[in-house]
């Protein structure tokens, strides 16, 4: 699913979807947002050079494909977090990708790599992130918004490297009317289900009878009700 967003909607307008989590619904600017902020950062790793040749290819190898699946995302993102918390909490170094594309071992603190901008917004970088690039700029996102692709890359030239950024498929064509996806988040309440009259067909001798009747076990006696 899709939202349209034609030249003449407001930005402050809700988009006719149901609030989650006790959030109101994303506007069309929320999801403006969140799709070009992701644009940025594909452009920045993609347009990312050392020595004068690109310093990222995209990696689309099947492993890689699998080892981040879109349905654990948020999962792999809350992981990332506090695995960088806890690196920080123990001062150990990981490596950090210089501008000539050499990891360096320094200290990477977490407001660097999380940052927290209120109940509808988060910055976060990279999901694998045992090697940062501290030039490729945070992601955007929002809890009402589910990202639908993984845009993966890894490092050229025998780098360490591998980066993998949550994104949107569907990117912003910079014309009047534009198409933006993500799809906001299912509900996870499932709707109550209506049963209608409980029905049996008895017994007899182990074989059931063809007369119907409610309310349990009945048997031939359904016949005379």
């Amino acid at each position: 699913m899709a939202y349209y967003l034609g030249g003449d909607e407001d930005d402050k307008k809700p988009v006719r979807m149901k609030p989650i989590s006790g959030l109101p619904a994303p506007t069309r600017q929320d999801t403006i947002d969140v799709v070009t902020q992701s644009e940025v950062v594909r452009r920045a790793i993609e347009n990312q050079k050392a020595n004068g040749k690109p310093m990222y290819v995209a990696d689309t190898r099947t492993s890689r494909k699998k080892s981040m699946p879109v349905s654990q995302l948020s999962e792999k993102q809350a992981n990332a977090l506090e695995a960088q918390r806890d690196r920080e909490a123990r001062k150990q170094k990981q490596a950090v990708i210089d501008k000539k594309g050499v990891a360096q071992q320094a200290l990477f603190p977490t407001d660097e790599y999380f940052r927290d901008l209120g109940p509808t917004r988060y910055e976060q970088r990279e999901v694998e992130n045992r090697v940062i690039n501290p030039d490729i700029p945070m992601s955007l996102f929002d809890p009402r918004i589910q990202p639908d692709t993984v845009y993966q890359y890894r490092q050229t030239g025998g780098g360490p490297d591998l980066v993998s950024v949550p994104g949107y498929s569907t990117r912003l064509l910079g014309k009047p009317a534009e198409v933006v996806q993500p799809v906001q988040r299912p509900s996870q309440r499932v709707p109550k289900q209506k049963y209608g009259p409980r029905v049996s067909f008895g017994t007899s001798n182990n074989r059931p009878t063809n007369q119907p009747g409610e309310g349990g076990r009945g048997g031939w006696w359904n016949i005379l009700k």
